[in-house]
């Protein structure tokens, strides 16, 4: 009976023991400190994550204009490369009518000099026989 006896006050005092171990370990402000602690982490997680929608839809917006803006590059491009070929064209043109221009002003330039030569040279051969002629 005596190890029946011993068995109970050591299966009795090992409960005690594991009891106050126990409260020692888990002691409800602990327990309380550590749900306070996961509430703080689940809060900054919950913030972090609206954050982050937050983020995405932003990324989302930027792209879309980045996307119009390479659009609208590209128009501008092709605007550009047309307007630069009609340049090109207006100015070999400008150049062909100048050309024309200059040309068209020598021949006018010659005829007038020669209408003039002549009326010069008649001019002065009546000026000539009027002083000769009454000799």
């Amino acid at each position: 009976m005596s190890e029946v006896l011993q068995l109970i006050v050591l299966a009795t005092s090992s409960l005690i023991l594991g009891f106050a171990i126990c409260r020692m370990v888990m002691r409800p402000d602990k327990i309380e400190r550590k749900l306070q602690e996961h509430y703080v982490r689940k809060e900054q997680y919950e913030e972090r994550v609206q954050i982050q929608q937050k983020l995405e839809v932003q990324i989302s917006s930027i792209r879309e204009q980045l996307l119009d803006a390479h659009s609208e590059n590209s128009a501008l491009r092709t605007q550009v490369e047309y307007k630069n070929e009609k340049l090109k064209e207006q100015q070999q043109l400008f150049l062909t009518l100048q050309d024309s221009a200059k040309d068209q002003f020598k021949l006018i330039a010659n005829e007038l000099l020669e209408e003039k030569s002549q009326k010069f040279t008649i001019h002065n051969q009546n000026q000539i026989e009027q002083i000769l002629h009454p000799l």
